[in-house]
């Protein structure tokens, strides 16, 4: 609600909002080549959204990303579908073929 002062206290009226809008979402994808700080990154923005109150979800789309690179466990991990170990022990790829593997 909005209060409307027009200067004279008998006038002063209370206005409601017309217009309700919904939530908005949004999404960061951060991409990198390896070293460059997407972890550190990462971590600290998702510290930084829960010191906000803010609701945030880890997503790992890196089928090579070791579990311990990560501060916050991902609520979604394409490790759970397809792990570079996983199809290099089994097709014997090295590891740029078993991560085109794994990418397609």
């Amino acid at each position: 609600m909005v209060r409307v002062d027009s200067g004279d206290r008998d006038q002063q009226r209370t206005l409601k909002p017309i217009i309700s809008l919904p939530l908005m979402r949004y999404a960061v994808l951060i991409t990198g080549p390896a070293g460059a700080g997407k972890s550190t990154f990462t971590g600290a923005f998702l510290n930084h959204l829960t010191i906000s109150r803010r609701t945030a979800h880890l997503v790992n789309l890196d089928p090579a990303a070791s579990p311990t690179s990560f501060e916050v466990e991902p609520a979604i991990d394409i490790k759970d579908l397809v792990s570079l170990e996983d199809v290099m022990s089994e097709l014997e790829y090295g590891p740029n073929g078993g991560l085109v593997y794994c990418f397609e």
